[in-house]
């Protein structure tokens, strides 16, 4: 219900990159028409308000009907991150291309927590030269892709110097129960990695 309401509602997880909810089919309605499919509407002898059934559903573990909601997403992140959608087989992905188009000018470059947090002997001098030291590759060979661009060289080639923190652009289409077994999978995943 409601899904007008998020629609292109772009929100930065962690500060970094984008979500945005861009198209749905499907809500409550259809979730029940599909789980009475076999019966039709009238097997209660009071139409049974929407929020019962569907827990009712959750709670028995059939997760069938929630398929036929569909959500699709547009999709910022770094390419390493987006690795995790791309190979998910419950999803389909169209991502932006790096061999017709320029690559996204936009990184992800741990911060000094992030980078405190993973160190193994936390200290602000250590956080602070590494922190530099990324940052530093990051711009060396964005300069090169860049380069390598205005030499007229092949864009599919150029890109091949870019990190896996580059980010990539995609539409992520996915139905509600793989959507929740996805995020469930995503909680287990390091904070460095998560979007």
């Amino acid at each position: 219900r409601g899904g007008e309401s998020s629609l292109y509602r772009k929100h930065s997880p962690r500060g970094h990159g984008e979500v945005e909810l861009v198209d749905y089919m499907g809500g409550d309605e259809t979730v029940i028409r599909v789980a009475t499919a076999g019966h039709g509407l009238n097997i209660f002898p009071e139409q049974p308000f929407e929020t019962d059934f569907l827990t009712h559903l959750i709670a028995a573990g059939i997760k069938e009907p929630f398929s036929s909601v569909q959500l699709k997403f547009s999709m910022q992140m770094p390419i390493r991150s987006a690795l995790s959608f791309v190979y998910d087989r419950n999803c389909s992905v169209n991502e932006y291309s790096g061999r017709y188009s320029e690559m996204i000018n936009s990184a992800r470059v741990p911060d000094k927590q992030d980078i405190l947090r993973m160190l193994r002997s936390p200290s602000d001098e250590n956080a602070e030269r590494i922190e530099f030291i990324l940052s530093d590759t990051r711009r060396k060979t964005r300069e090169s892709y860049e380069k390598l661009l205005g030499v007229d060289f092949a864009r599919e080639l150029a890109r091949a110097g870019l990190g896996t923190n580059n980010d990539t652009r995609f539409y992520w289409l996915v139905d509600l129960p793989s959507l929740a077994d996805f995020v469930s999978t995503q909680r287990q995943r390091p904070d460095l990695d998560k979007q």
